[in-house]
């Protein structure tokens, strides 16, 4: 033990200060330490997705002298290093010395899997006291700040640790059971009596949170299993549990008491394998951490468990098989539990202070490019707010708020998180009295599982086009509040620069220019402002000094001739051009916000809605517009059929008129089944729409792949739509009609989108 506390202090010492580049994960454990500095009502006012355990790292960055940005990262580091310690304690002192260090050697240095633990070991110690009356009252108080402290997946260990708490002092007979659930009953009565708006508050989130889960991820897919098979592990640790205690050490017990025994511990392993896993696995986002989560605390709890309510003499034997098990799930020399930023790794600077002008920015280890975005967004802030007024954070880079010392204005800092219609109704109370004079509308924001602020959460999406008139500067959007439009006036005039390519870098770019395979069709990528000024034909002059033309744009992905060689910017800046044949329009407030927010590729998203429309009939209503029979275009009805159709090209096109024009502020969803005749293959549709007198466009649609028959297409989250003073006319195009080449397609619907009130 001493030796660990040695290392506890000792290896957080050798971490260099960081500012981190992820914005919203770390900024989620900033504004939680915010609010407790500005002392909002956390569970009612301030809403943080994992409790207070977000808060933790920077309560130790106070005590340790430094609450900047790495300073709090580093409070971070020492709180997972502290939470090591404090469940490798308890299992070295429940276990032992043999069967503890089996464990503890391979213990994951993963934030997320040792709180679960932590509270699981609480609660099932207290749960498990030999007095039943004093048990139930500390393994419900405990419950109860196990689920304040980390929200969601506290409450899988609670209450896994609860019943196998309730199953071990059955053993003992009834008086201990009406102890045990007595002792609780008080316990409860006055915790809700001390904090009832807190508790209220989390569980009403939590409940808010989880039902939105089943709808937004209800329709993942199951191929996380064959990309993370040991996560299949979970699924064993009942049955490992049955082993741990065979029939040898029950025989001396009547057959009842045999069965409760092993109960004991198959049933909490169960309900905690059940409720773990479904936290971790009904995800869009794969996360390996989040995939192997419930089978690495499974195996770390089943021996400890064991030891705790029904000792053996192969106690160390279990504790050695569930760590060579854990070993195979999550090696601690293997990437998979590390605790990375969802961003691509950065390029390090270092400097004593990283920047005088934004003092919470601390000092040490920096990336220009996130350093530069943050001090150019405090210039625009700092130009047209009043001290003690704050923005409304549309990006997602919920640590704006703290490193520009600006309070939160809306109890969800992340619209990301205010995806349930219960919080988007909180996030636009908390404003409407007193709406901030300024938006954040677009500053590279960072979007999860390919959820623009439309799809995500509309209501919010609806109130900000209402109430902001979106502006540029230096290269990023803001919205200012209709009224304070003569504040604009404060800015000081912007010359004319030239354009960027994208920062992008991945497996397909390296800083905007195309990689690999990539790089067979297109040049370079750029974002969705500078997408808007270039056309086809355009000629561009780069920073290399060459010319080149634009052949053909699609979304923000450029090609032109001659391309750029991935080497073009040899010293790692990123190359910029001029387009020298024109001069670009100015940008209108539908390009401003669809530069923003639309999202060309909705990928299945419209057929998960269309599986889930039984659950959706509540927030829409219609049918409220029908189309007439399309006219055809590489397409031919099949005789006998009505909704079946032959394509004679590898593009075919259906043009549907509806029966009274479309009124795009009320009416955006569009409905319609479609399937391919060929077995196997799903149809790339794209959705086109076009006001009176307008043409069909390229921004105007969006694509995606009906992986399901029945689709439900948000044309209303996309700034082209609802931008439109009406719309005449749809099509729809089969884009891989080759392969697709008879298709059912029913005659598509309009419908209305319910409100949030």
């Amino acid at each position: 033990m001493l030796a660990t506390a040695v290392w506890l202090v000792t290896v957080p010492l050798s971490y260099p200060l960081t500012l981190p580049v992820d914005d919203y994960h770390f900024g989620e454990s900033l504004l939680a330490y915010q609010a407790l500095l500005e002392g909002p009502n956390w569970f009612t006012d301030f809403l943080s997705p994992h409790g207070y355990s977000d808060a933790l790292g920077g309560v130790l960055a106070k005590l340790l002298g430094d609450d900047s940005g790495p300073g709090i990262y580093a409070g971070d580091i020492f709180l997972l290093h502290a939470l090591a310690f404090i469940v490798s304690w308890r299992i070295l002192r429940r276990l032992g010395a043999v069967g503890g260090i089996f464990l503890a050697l391979v213990l994951p240095q993963n934030s997320n899997i040792l709180f679960v633990l932590l509270i699981l070991i609480a609660v099932a110690e207290a749960a498990t006291s030999s007095r039943p009356w004093a048990a139930g009252a500390l393994a419900s108080l405990l419950s109860a700040a196990g689920v304040l402290l980390y929200a969601g997946p506290a409450v899988a260990a609670v209450l896994s640790a609860f019943v196998g708490g309730l199953l071990f002092h059955t053993l003992s007979g009834r008086r201990s059971i009406i102890a045990y659930l007595g002792g609780a009953a008080l316990s409860s009565i006055a915790l809700l009596a001390i904090a009832w708006p807190m508790i209220r508050g989390q569980f009403h989130f939590l409940s808010v949170s989880a039902a939105a889960n089943l709808t937004i991820y209800g329709n993942s897919s199951l191929d996380i299993f064959a990309q993370h098979p040991q996560n299949l592990m979970f699924a064993a640790s009942p049955m490992l549990a049955a082993l741990a205690i065979s029939w040898k050490e029950l025989r001396s017990r009547t057959t009842v008491h045999a069965f409760l025994a092993l109960g004991v511990v198959v049933v909490p392993m169960v309900t905690l394998a059940m409720l773990l896993n479904s936290y971790a696995m009904a995800r869009l986002d794969d996360a390996g951490a989040r995939a192997v989560m419930a089978g690495c605390v499974c195996l770390i709890f089943l021996p400890f468990l064991v030891r705790l309510v029904a000792p053996t003499r192969r106690d160390a034997i279990t504790a050695g098989l569930c760590a060579s098990l854990l070993m195979l799930v999550a090696p601690p020399s293997s990437a998979i539990l590390s605790e990375q930023p969802l961003v691509f790794p950065p390029k390090w600077e270092s400097g004593a202070v990283i920047d005088a002008s934004v003092p919470r920015l601390g000092s040490g280890r920096f990336e220009a490019d996130h350093v530069e975005r943050i001090k150019a967004v405090k210039r625009t802030v700092d130009t047209l707010l009043e001290p003690g007024e704050t923005f409304l954070n549309l990006t997602n880079r919920n640590a704006l708020y703290y490193y520009l010392d600006r309070p939160i204005p809306v109890p969800v800092s992340s619209t990301y998180n205010a995806a349930p219609e219960a919080l988007q109704k909180a996030f636009i109370s908390a404003i409407s009295d007193s709406i901030p004079p300024l938006a954040l509308i677009e500053v590279d924001n960072i979007e999860h599982d390919g959820f623009s602020l439309p799809l995500r959460a509309h209501s919010i999406y609806d109130f900000s086009v209402a109430n902001y008139v979106p502006f540029l500067r230096e290269g990023h959007t803001y919205g200012i509040r209709r009224d304070l439009v003569a504040r604009l006036e404060r800015l000081p005039t912007e010359t004319a620069s030239a354009y960027s390519l994208s920062q992008v870098t991945d497996q397909y770019w390296v800083d905007g220019v195309a990689a690999g395979d990539n790089a067979a069709r297109w040049s370079f990528v750029v974002d969705g402002l500078t997408a808007l000024a270039l056309k086809v034909g355009d000629t561009l002059r780069f920073s290399d000094g060459i010319d080149r033309v634009i052949v053909e744009i699609e979304d923000r992905k450029i090609r032109t001739a001659p391309s750029l060689p991935v080497d073009a910017a040899p010293n790692g800046d990123r190359l910029s051009f001029t387009i020298t044949n024109r001069t670009p329009a100015p940008l209108s407030e539908e390009d401003l916000w669809a530069a923003a927010f639309h999202q060309g590729y909705l990928a299945r998203l419209p057929s998960a809605w269309g599986r889930s429309s039984a659950t959706l009939q509540g927030e829409l209503a219609g049918p409220s517009v029908r189309f007439h029979t399309p006219s055809l275009s590489e397409a031919v009805l099949i005789k006998g059929s009505r909704t079946t159709y032959r394509l004679t090209a590898g593009r075919s096109e259906l043009d549907y008129r509806p029966s009274s024009l479309i009124d795009p502020q009320r009416q955006g969803i569009l409905s319609f089944s479609a399937a391919c005749r060929t077995q196997g293959v799903l149809p790339v549709l794209q959705v086109y729409w076009r006001g009176t007198g307008g043409e069909f466009s390229e921004p105007a649609s969006v694509t995606f792949e009906a992986s399901a028959a029945s689709n439900l297409v948000p044309l209303d989250t996309s700034p082209h739509w609802t931008f439109n003073s009406d719309v005449a006319e749809l099509r729809v195009a089969v884009l891989n009609a080759n392969e697709c080449s008879r298709i059912t397609l029913t005659r598509p619907t309009i419908l209305e989108r319910r409100t949030v009130d």
